[in-house]
């Protein structure tokens, strides 16, 4: 039975129109011919600063100019901004930038190809622009689209706990780094914004796509890219905090870090969520984004969150009173996780279990390691990626490795659930992830909706599975008859009469395997090139301190002009593919 995802990266990222790009794979930004050019400089003088154009630049070239008279504040360098044209506000690097206003508000540029740009000039570090103590620091209002967000360093240090600055536990308001918001149907879209090379840090979210959109009223964002960013300790002690949060968005979500967001403490005591002084909650993600279509989610290292690395929800439409397709067309692709608690959820959240909230779905390439080992929010769990209620999808070549141990309650590398249908699972390598509590759970687990057994059409093939040093059970599945099994490799140190379970109730391989009609599994022990590589290990291997600190430090230093490979995802996953490559 062969099922396709339909999940075509080519025709999705062809909805998207990215701007050309240099050798090195940076955004190219060229002024047109009539762009006001407004350069924002803490010793300018806003009463004697020029808006230039490129033919009255006094000398240099747009980004390195020469002798040019600059404006003091951002406000009034902004004011001189039109809507429709495609005009610059420029921050000196290597200078701090304030506001004493609400928020820095830029206006829309004119077309897909003629942006408004917020971004920098001169030479030396990413300008800091530190955002007063009010809600937002950049926003982006309604239908404020075509718009170039390049090479900020985003910095409330009142909200940073180590900084002289800091304001206080119960005096940091709320502070979104990035904010957009589209206010409804009637008042249009946001589409066409690049936000490429910033470094955001420390405010309540990263970058926030914020709307008022309602079912069948379409996306509130299109042609929205976020690339190459690094978004660490994002946190509140009040409410929900995301590196990155979206809804009814069409996304390009490429080669980012993203470093503990949602979080700035680890949880005092187990079973009390409370987001005082930062502490983690199960609330809190790297990337939470719902409701999206068409969107691509590649290469991008993520690390530490408080709960998820990337969540993504289909909740159900309650103007319907019965699930419906929510978010479609959806690619997750060569990321690569490490730490928090869960890597891919990509099932929640409302359900009313009578059918799918999914199509097209392909969760692929992926790695993930240590998912439970620092345990923010104090939870007995290690998951690893979840696909529930999908219609058409793919679930194929990720590898996820050294995740829970024999004490972690509640571990999976995989678990499909719910109205599932036309879905492969293949191919994918789990290696050291145990569970030693419920019959219900394993390092693979599949489940059914609500008592009823609604998955068809769904494949699991061809995938490895070894418990080289954990005990933990092998595969949990209960009331599932509707799945192909075939041609997978299992091992474990349990006994055999533990390794698995089927409706609720430990049995052995032989009969596991009876009850779902599989002929051609094994129990096998792989042998791999190298099954104990880690961070430390890869660090090693790069000449540099062999921690996970210093390779979370080293990630974060990504930019313009300090970019280095080593730190991306396609060559980390590319170090672990090399070594859990069987023998």
């Amino acid at each position: 039975m062969a099922i396709v995802s339909n999940t075509n990266e080519a025709a999705i990222r062809a909805r998207f129109n990215e701007l050309p790009q240099d050798s090195n794979g940076w955004t190219i930004l060229t002024p047109s011919a009539d762009s006001r050019i407004m350069y924002v400089d803490p010793n300018g003088d806003d009463g004697t600063a020029v808006d230039y154009t490129l033919a009255t630049l006094p000398g240099g070239t747009w980004d390195l100019p020469t002798g040019i008279s600059a404006y003091a504040t951002i406000e009034v360098a902004t004011a001189q901004m039109r809507d429709g044209y495609a005009d610059y506000v420029l921050l000196k690097k290597g200078e701090e930038h304030t506001l004493a206003t609400a928020h820095w508000r830029p206006s829309k540029g004119r077309s897909i190809t003629e942006r408004a740009v917020i971004s920098s000039y001169g030479t030396g570090a990413r300008p800091h622009f530190n955002p007063g103590t009010n809600k937002y620091g950049l926003r982006i209002w309604t239908d404020d689209g075509f718009i170039v967000i390049k090479g900020l360093h985003i910095y409330p240090t009142w909200r940073d706990p180590d900084h002289v600055d800091f304001a206080g536990w119960t005096f940091c308001d709320a502070n979104q780094g990035i904010y957009s918001y589209a206010g409804g149907i009637a008042n249009g879209s946001t589409d066409s914004m690049l936000i490429e090379d910033n470094l955001i840090e420390f405010c309540e979210g990263g970058i926030s796509l914020s709307n008022n959109f309602s079912y069948g009223d379409g996306l509130a964002y299109n042609d929205i890219i976020i690339r190459r960013n690094v978004i660490r300790h994002a946190w509140s002690d009040r409410q929900h905090a995301q590196g990155i949060s979206g809804n009814r968005s069409s996304l390009l979500i490429e080669d980012n870090v993203f470093d503990h967001n949602g979080w700035y403490k680890q949880r005092k005591v187990a079973g009390v969520a409370t987001n005082d002084e930062g502490q983690a909650t199960l609330y809190n993600h790297n990337v939470y984004v719902g409701h999206c279509e068409d969107a691509i989610i590649k290469n991008n290292v993520s690390i530490a969150p408080s709960s998820i690395h990337f969540k993504l929800t289909a909740s159900r439409e309650t103007a319907l009173g019965v699930n419906s397709i929510t978010a479609q067309r959806i690619i997750l692709d060569n990321n690569f996780c490490i730490e928090g608690e869960f890597g891919f959820s990509l099932g929640g959240n409302d359900d009313y279990d009578d059918g799918p909230r999914w199509a097209y779905m392909s969760c692929c390439n992926n790695v993930l390691t240590e998912i439970g080992s620092t345990r923010p929010t104090l939870r007995s769990l290690a998951w690893g990626i979840e696909a529930d209620d999908w219609s058409n999808g793919f679930v194929g070549n990720n590898l996820v490795f050294e995740m829970g141990d024999d004490t972690i309650t509640g571990t999976f590398a995989f678990s499909t659930k719910g109205a599932v249908s036309n879905t492969t699972l293949s191919r994918n390598t789990s290696v050291n992830t145990s569970s030693l509590t419920t019959t219900a759970g394993g390092a693979i687990q599949f489940r059914d909706d609500a008592g009823v057994d609604s998955m068809s059409s769904v494949l699991w093939t061809d995938n490895i599975v070894q418990n080289l040093t954990h005990t933990g059970r092998i595969f949990g599945a209960h009331e599932i008859t509707t799945v192909t099994h075939a041609r997978n490799t299992y091992y474990t140190l349990a006994a055999d009469a533990d390794a698995f379970s089927y409706n609720g109730s430990y049995v052995t391989q032989a009969s596991f395997q009876t009850s779902v009609n599989d002929t051609t599994s094994t129990q096998t022990q792989i042998t791999f090139v190298d099954s104990t590589l880690d961070i430390p290990s890869y660090m090693t291997s790069l000449g540099q301190t062999s921690t996970i600190a210093a390779f979370k430090a080293k990630c974060s230093a990504q930019g313009d002009g300090t970019w280095d490979v080593n730190y991306t995802a396609p060559y980390i996953n590319a170090y672990f593919r090399a070594g859990f490559t069987p023998v």
